[in-house]
Order: structure tokens, then sequence, then C-alpha cells
């Protein structure tokens, strides 16, 4: 007999319905959102405030200024399922809509395009860029595997926050991302610099170009604050944390929840794309990321997260993250790129972040792929 957490995940997707499976950070809890008509809903970053969901941002939602919606009108734990089993079961099958893989980068093709964004930033006129690559991991039937995908990444890192969305249409996501975009918590709004990347271990030693990154993201949240005449809240010391077999450098800001209230929305279109997953300035930035990239990025790097659910208004970057496609795991990476790069190190990188979900995925079938 399958797990209850696989048979539960293979029956929505069966169903074909937008859903939701999310474990938080630090909890074994698998929470599930089910919506029971087909249809994706869009809605206005404005409407985010009084919205009840689990919320799915794109990383073009900070043009367009919209969000997917996934109604909670079947909310319910594996300890919970049998409350609802019969209603879902009774449904119709329904096969998955999944968008054509994007094309992957090669080395070659990445370190051109790093050394051309590298050349711009010493130019002056920018601090940061985050240049991104996609892996194609040819996975056969990925429907038999999916299941056993989520619930092997839901433990293997359980300080992440791990989930599996499906949006019609839309795609098939899964993910572990360590990064909190906001977060309430208690009578405050919490929300991190996130920046700088390194191999766990003892004794790390960070670079100033790492310290440098995440200082870049650490002044664009104060400047967001400062937009919205938000100036009394708590800052801490800048600390190293584990997230997976990475570690990184982490400053924590939290708000009174009565200084952010009805600026929720304004200070997510603010927020969003942090510097950590777009780069300074923040337009320009974006400018020659598209110009560059030329892919879309799709939810990777957008924001994610259960909103009015369960007590907790929660979003997350959408980092460590993939797709899944008819015959393949689409895998998406990135790093910041300042002038003090080197592009074989910033290579390096991506390829150790892809690691997060390689090791997930190496559980379940040999791989015969290169990534680098």
């Amino acid at each position: 007999m399958p797990a209850a957490g696989d048979y539960i995940t293979a029956l929505l997707l069966a169903k074909g319905l937008p859903f939701a499976a999310y474990r938080l950070p630090g909890d074994s809890t698998v929470h599930y959102v089910v919506q029971k008509t087909s249809t994706s809903t869009a809605k206005s970053f404005s409407d985010l405030e009084t919205e009840k969901g689990f919320v799915i941002a794109p990383f073009n939602s900070w043009e367009k200024q919209k969000f997917y919606l996934i109604r909670p009108d079947f909310l319910f734990t594996e300890d919970s399922f049998e409350m609802v089993r019969k209603r879902i079961e009774s449904m119709p099958f329904k096969k998955m809509e999944l968008p054509a893989a994007n094309k992957p980068v090669s080395k070659s093709n990445y370190l051109q395009k790093a050394v051309s964004i590298i050349n711009e930033l010493k130019k002056g006129n920018l601090q940061k860029v985050v240049l991104s690559r996609y892996i194609y991991v040819p996975f056969e039937k990925p429907e038999e595997h999916i299941p056993l995908f989520y619930n092997l990444l839901a433990n293997s890192y359980p300080n992440a926050f791990a989930y599996l969305f499906y949006l019609p249409e839309k795609g098939l996501w899964t993910g572990a991302t360590p990064e909190t975009l906001l977060q309430k918590k208690g009578e405050f709004f919490e929300t991190v610099s996130l920046a700088g990347t390194r191999i766990y271990g003892n004794n790390i030693s960070w670079s100033n170009k790492e310290k440098e990154e995440q200082d870049f993201v650490t002044q664009f949240i104060e400047k967001s604050l400062q937009q919205l005449d938000v100036t009394n809240y708590y800052k801490s010391p800048v600390e190293t944390v584990k997230a997976g077999n990475l570690a990184h450098l982490k400053t924590v800001f939290r708000i009174d929840e009565n200084l952010l209230k009805g600026k929720i929305p304004a200070f997510v279109r603010l927020l969003h794309p942090t510097p950590a997953v777009g780069g300074l300035p923040k337009e320009a930035a974006i400018k020659l990321i598209t110009a560059t990239e030329q892919y879309d990025r799709r939810f990777y790097t957008g924001f994610l997260g259960p909103w009015n659910l369960n007590d907790r208004r929660w979003l997350f970057v959408n980092l460590r993250c993939a797709e899944w496609t008819e015959n393949a795991l689409g895998l998406y990476v990135g790093g910041g790129l300042t002038a003090a790069s080197l592009p074989e190190e910033e290579w390096r990188e991506t390829i150790n972040k892809s690691e997060t979900l390689l090791a997930v995925a190496k559980k379940i079938r040999p791989l015969h792929h290169d990534i680098g």
C-alpha cells in the first residue's frame, strides 16, 4: 500500500484540479488546499490583504501586479483526509495540462551571459544582477514519480518550505525554499534579507563579495519600509543559517502589524522581486535579466504560500524549485552577480544549488545527464 501522502497527491493529480500540498518550516504536517473548479484564478495585488487561499505569483508579477489563488474549497491534512475523501474521489478524472519545457542553458552559454552582465556591472550603473539558468532532467512517466518525489523532498529539508502545486495550463511545480518574503508572526510581520551562498560546514568564511551581496538586500528592505513611512522596526544582526547542504547570510526585519495595516499589497509590490532574485537598481536589473536570459522564469523567483489559512500568512520566495513537464523535471537555479564576481565560481554555485532537488531525484532513479 502506498503511503497516505502518496495516495492523496496521486489522486489530486488524477483529478486535474488546482491544488497545493505544503509543509511549513520546522513542521511535519502536510497541508492540502484544493479548489473544486479547474479555472486558474488571477487576482490583483490590491486584493492580497483580504484574500484567502494558497497564493502563487510568477516572477513577472512585479510588472503585471497579478497573482494566482487556489481557493480552499477543500482544506485538510493526511489525518483529516477521510472527511473529504469520498467527495474528491467522486469527482471526474482529468488529464494534467503541462507546458513545454524551457530550453536548457549550457555552461559555455551561461559563462558568456555572466561575462556580459559582469562587464555591465563594472560600468558602475548597477550594483547586482541575478543570472539564472534552466536544467533539463529527463524523467519518463513523471506522474508515477511525482508523489514520491514530493514526499521525499518534504522529509529531506525540514527547515525549508516544501510544496507541490498544480495550476491547470500554468504548470506543476515543486520545491523546498529557505527564504521568507513576508510572514505574520504574532502581532508582527517579518521579512528577511537572505543572500550569499556557501557549502555548509564548520568555520564558514564569508568573502567581502558575499557580505556586500547580502547587505544590498538589507538596504533594499530598509528603503522599501521608508517608502511606506515605516521607520520603527527591529533589525537583527547578520547570522549564518543552514538551508539543505548550503549556508546563507541572513538578517530578520520585524514590524508591528499596526504599522503595515492597509499597506501589505504595497509592501509586497516594493519587496518583489528582492535583490536576492532580481538585482539593484530593481528595474534596471530586471531589464538586463530579461535581455540576457532570454527565457521565461515562469514561477521561479516569484513567491507563494498559505495566506489567511490555518491562522497563517506566510509567503516565500520561490527558490530551489522545479517544474514537471511530460517527460522531464526542469530545474531553475541562479546566483547574484556583482562587479567582483568570477564566472566559473558563479557556475559552480548554480550546480551546488541544483543538488537540493537532484539529491531527491537520485533517490528515485539513476540520472544520466550533464549539469556541468
